[in-house]
């Protein structure tokens, strides 16, 4: 099966353990995040500047949800892991890959249950300088 075509509410399902399994998958642990040699490519045409934020962790969702009254408004739920952001990448032409001199280090500590629940989010906040 291709993973596009798994939900994710069927990742999250978990699978029939015994007491003495599920005993040992709620178990508190500690994970150690690394992230490092990071690199980005430009596939626009323009001149790009860009930064990347990092959030490891956390249960952070926002969605549109539609009011009695059908207003459309952004409901906020959750809280946000630890992130870190990169330093601005500025200039880099059309296909032109760059790294970043990224090495962050962080711990999560929870079960391999709990550990499903969490994200890891990738954020790209850019600004394209337009030639005239």
């Amino acid at each position: 099966m291709l993973i596009s075509q798994v939900s994710i509410e069927e990742v999250k399902k978990l699978p029939i353990m015994t007491p003495k399994e599920k005993a040992e998958m709620e178990l508190i642990r500690r994970f150690k995040v690394r992230i490092m040699n990071v690199k980005i490519q430009n596939l626009q045409p323009d001149i790009l500047n860009a930064y990347l934020q990092f959030t490891i962790g956390g249960d952070f969702s926002d969605d549109f949800i539609i009011t009695p009254s059908g207003k459309k408004v952004i409901s906020l739920e959750g809280q946000r892991g630890p992130s870190i952001k990169t330093e601005l990448m500025r200039g880099a032409e059309k296909d032109e890959i760059r790294r970043y001199k990224l090495n962050f280090d962080c711990e999560y500590r929870g079960s391999y249950i709990m550990l499903r629940e969490q994200k890891l989010e990738i954020e790209v906040h850019f600004k394209i300088k337009h030639e005239i």
